[in-house]
C-alpha cells in the first residue's frame, strides 16, 4: 500500500482527483449489496433493472467523455 501511496503523491492534483474519482466509483460498483431471489442471488442493481430507461443507457457509453468535453471546452 505504501507504493500505491507514493505513486499517487506523484500524480497531479487533476490527476489525484481522477484517482479517487475511480477508488469511489469501484467502492460503488462493488459494495452494492446482494438481496435473495428466487432463483439464486440477484444483486439490487438487477434487481432494478425494471425501472431502466433504455434512451439513458444508450448515453452512459459515452457521459463521461461529453462531461470532460463540457467541463474543459471553455478552458
Amino acid at each position: 500500500m505504501q507504493k500505491l501511496e507514493e505513486r499517487i503523491k506523484s500524480l497531479s492534483p487533476e490527476l489525484q482527483k481522477e484517482v479517487l474519482d475511480f477508488v469511489e466509483f469501484l467502492l460503488a460498483k462493488y459494495s452494492l449489496p446482494k438481496i435473495e431471489a428466487k432463483n439464486g442471488k440477484k444483486s439490487v442493481g438487477g434487481s432494478l433493472q425494471k425501472y431502466a430507461n433504455s434512451k439513458l443507457i444508450k448515453k452512459e457509453k459515452t457521459a463521461w467523455a461529453e462531461s470532460a468535453v463540457e467541463k474543459y471546452a471553455s478552458r
